[in-house]
């Protein structure tokens, strides 16, 4: 059994809840760029950007490696693109305005675990996977761009072939295919190089008992007419891994055809990442090349079907990656009903958008920020960067915990945990993702240093050091007041001096933690803006100071909030434990509002609304905490009971989120 502490979900990422409600600008159809608004405003904000942890803009890769270089201009100077100074402010804007969510692709993410046969039913199921071709259709005009022709039942039809069963020659000798399954022997064969699959191409077939469907390309050779030898996966060098490869009966007419239509086929394209060339599915690309070439006309698939004989789901292998049922668009607009709406939400009046119906030039422009002095960067180093995809349901789907944060064992078996995933209707995304800020204390030069078997997929990279200042200037044009107070509160993090932002690649090691200040505004003009933006959003949404999303937020953009999170990625024997969710084995999700998670009580002193602040007397320990205007929900008095939070910025510590509570 595993210790408490390794059952816990972990990662350098969390989540903000998702806005149900939307706020939609009642203005939005009247922003023009050439007719302005009578209280329109135009001008710029200058910004200068102080990195408090190293800091890494990347761009391209270096040619022919896992090297990224730095972004510099033709002189070779380091700039922040206004671009990524403007996608980490709209980010914060979502959230604070109640923004839409999005956007994401209406595509069906994948699962293959074998930890859950409840959840990854194909396992379970395998007594009816199928064997089959699949055929590109010639009907042009066809809903279904291809078409499989069904082979018959694996097991049923004794489709699985030994490896005994298999020989070849080598130096000259013929060779059992198990033979080579040994420590001694791995070099023989490339089964770890995942390009050359089955064997390197200077061996050949000496003796089969089918004709050979996998490797440089396609043997043709004929031995009989019956039947193909098709290679998936890679075969083990244990007696508790895969000793079989699988026979596939020549395409008959006489075999029925199913077709495949065009939602099945974009969900198999998009579980074998055909939409990215960088993480192309090697199987998949080997078989797309085929055909692109016209060196096959067919593919062996693997597929199972319904009652009424239509096609479930396929792939290329026995046990193959099985499509989820509902996909992120569909949970979101369960979530929120309204993010498919063609009204722009605030960050799209203010940044601009593009949608088939409509489109709207944004009316703020940020320029690039330059370093303010000639920098070195620091040592070359190599990190693990991945994170998990969206399908990695214990964290990216919100799941039922109890009070201690345990998530909430199955009603009908106590014996494990009962997780939600793309496959439940009632599912939801735990949220928008965000990565928590760490201070420099937090900062561990060696987290993220991959293991020697890691090198595939790590990155290179020199960061700059800690202490490296940029300047910018972002420019807007026709804002109305409360516009500009949105963009300021998003710089400020609603005037929360404790507060940074995070920026550039490598944000899950903690790089990029900057602190951002306005150089050109008036500390009082800063806060009639941001108050402007605050009584909008107050009159949306009565609590939205005190919203889960705002909470939140604040949370993970403040160094003292994470102090008693870990904020590292799982390994993948952790990945494992936690999907095995036992009773003895019960994870713990992703902690929320780790910096606010304690609710504070306590009785106003005294409060002057003519100096807009005060202070409140904590119940439990008698300490005064100063409380400003801009920390109240509600109009308080000396003697009402209250609830609020405790922050500190550079002043010290101050109450926030006051509201009043009956008498205690």
């Amino acid at each position: 059994m595993c210790n408490y502490n390794h059952n816990k979900i972990k990662a350098p990422y969390n989540f903000v809840p998702v806005n149900k409600e939307v706020f939609f600008p009642y203005w939005a159809e009247a922003i023009s760029h050439d007719i302005p608004f009578t209280e329109g405003l135009s001008g710029c904000i200058e910004l200068e950007i102080t990195a408090k942890t190293p800091l890494f803009i990347g761009k391209n890769k270096e040619n022919g490696s896992n090297k990224v270089l730095p972004v510099t201009d033709a002189n070779g100077k380091y700039f922040i693109p206004g671009t990524s100074v403007k996608g980490m402010l709209r980010s914060v804007m979502e959230v604070l305005s109640f923004a839409k969510f999005g956007p994401v692709d209406n595509q069906k993410y994948g699962i293959r675990d074998f930890q859950n046969e409840d959840i990854y039913t194909l396992k379970g199921d395998s007594e009816n996977i199928c064997a089959g071709w699949l055929f590109r259709n010639p009907e042009t005009n066809s809903k279904s761009p291809y078409f499989i022709k069904d082979t018959g039942k694996i097991n049923e039809k004794k489709l699985k072939v030994e490896h005994k069963e298999i020989t070849f020659t080598y130096n000259q000798k013929k060779n059992e295919f198990a033979s080579f399954f040994s420590d001694k022997n791995k070099k023989v064969f490339s089964f770890n190089n995942r390009n050359k699959k089955v064997l390197k191409k200077e061996y050949k077939i000496a003796e089969q008992k089918y004709k050979l469907y996998y490797g440089e390309k396609p043997f043709t050779k004929k031995y009989n007419d019956e039947h193909y030898l098709v290679f998936t996966g890679q075969p083990a060098f244990n007696n508790k891994g895969k000793h079989h490869e699988f026979k596939f009966p020549v395409p008959a007419e006489t075999q029925s055809k199913l077709e495949v239509s065009k939602e099945q086929w974009n969900d198999f394209k998009f579980l074998y990442f055909d939409h990215d060339p960088d993480s192309i599915s090697k199987d998949w690309k080997f078989w797309k090349d085929l055909l692109k070439n016209g060196k096959t006309d067919k593919i062996p698939v693997f597929f199972r079907k319904d009652t009424n004989g239509n096609l479930i789901d396929f792939g290329l292998s026995m046990l193959y990656k099985m499509p989820y049922k509902h996909t992120v668009y569909e949970l979101i607009n369960e979530m929120q009903p309204v993010f498919n709406s063609p009204k722009p939400d605030l960050p799209q009046c203010i940044f601009g958008y593009t949608s088939k119906e409509h489109k709207l030039k944004g009316r703020v422009h940020i320029s690039p920020a330059y370093a303010t002095k000639e920098l070195t960067p620091l040592s070359e180093v190599t990190k693990i960067l991945a994170s998990p995809k969206a399908s990695y349901y214990p964290s990216y789907i919100k799941q039922p915990v109890n009070g201690n944060g345990n998530l909430i064992t199955n009603d009908d078996d106590k014996s494990y945990v009962s997780y939600k995933t793309m496959n439940d209707s009632d599912a939801e995304l735990s949220g928008r993702k965000r990565y928590p800020v760490r201070g420099k204390k937090m900062f561990d030069v060696n987290a993220g240093d991959p293991s020697p078997n890691q090198e595939r997929v790590s990155t290179k990279f020199s960061a700059l050091p800690s202490g490296s200042v940029f300047k910018t200037v972002l420019h807007y044009h026709n804002l109305l007041p409360k516009e500009l107070g949105a963009i300021i509160s998003s710089i400020t993090f609603q005037g929360h001096s404790e507060c940074f932002h995070s920026l550039g690649m490598a944000k899950p090691l903690g790089y990029g933690i900057v602190d951002i200040k306005i150089n050109n505004l008036d500390e009082n003009i800063i806060k009639n803006y941001i108050e402007f933006f605050q009584i909008l959003m107050l009159n949306f949404e009565e609590n939205w100071l005190n919203s889960p999303q705002l909470i939140e937020l604040f949370s993970m953009a403040n160094p003292k909030g994470q102090t008693n999170r870990n904020l590292e990625y799982m390994q993948l024997n952790e990945h494992a434990e936690i999907k095995k969710r036992t009773k003895e084995n019960i994870p713990q999700a992703l902690p929320l509002n780790s910096l606010f998670k304690n609710t504070q009580h306590g009785t106003v002193k005294f409060f002057n609304e003519t100096n807009g602040f005060g202070f409140i007397i904590q119940n439990n320990t008698q300490k005064e905490y100063f409380v400003h205007v801009s920390g109240l929900l509600e109009k308080i008095n000396e003697g009402d009971h209250v609830e609020f939070y405790i922050t500190k910025n550079n002043k010290g510590f101050r109450a926030i989120y006051v509201k009043k509570v009956k008498n205690q």
